[in-house]
């Protein structure tokens, strides 16, 4: 769940590229590709943007706080499997009660938007947090754990090896 004092402007649009504050130094050759490549890109977005239909956010004006609040436990973790953006998996009832806790420790500082990935675990603990508000919470797709493809539903221990690789020899 992600909650917002103000929805910053470029937030609506997922594909926005912005620059780095970063100089990367290049041969002239690749420069050129670069700033050619770039140009395409620009164009491709500007007309994306244009083409949207949703208004864009209003913009900040001062100083914001973001807070960022991890869905509770779900059915998933409790049994030790990886989830990565599957939408196999619920809270339990720990998890609400620690979507619960979150909303208490919150439960003084002014919140005017609340986001949450559309995955039913971080669904509800959004709505557990966000309370009797009236507002909507905003779902987002680009918010979801990243797709883990054929490691989604297996059991994490049998992928330890990443930091043991002993148990590689032992199967």
């Amino acid at each position: 769940m992600l909650s917002f004092a103000v929805a910053p402007s470029l937030l609506h649009h997922s594909r926005l590229f912005l620059r780095s504050p970063f100089t990367v130094r290049s041969s002239l050759s690749s420069l050129q590709e670069i700033q050619e490549s770039k140009s395409t890109v620009e164009r491709d977005l500007s007309s994306e943007l244009h083409a949207s239909a949703a208004p864009p956010l209003p913009g900040i004006r001062a100083a914001k706080r973001v807070v960022l609040v991890r869905h509770g436990q779900s059915t998933w973790n409790e049994e030790g499997r990886i989830q990565g953006s599957s939408n196999f998996s619920v809270l339990t009832k720990k998890g609400e009660s620690q979507a619960e806790t979150s909303r208490q420790m919150l439960i003084d500082d002014t919140f005017d938007i609340c986001f949450s990935s559309p995955l039913t675990r971080s669904k509800r603990t959004a709505e557990i947090i966000w309370g009797p508000r009236k507002d909507d919470i905003l779902t987002d797709y680009d918010l979801r754990e990243i797709d883990l493809y054929s490691f989604q539903e297996s059991l994490a221990f049998r992928y330890s090896w990443i930091k043991n690789a002993s148990i590689l020899a032992s199967e």
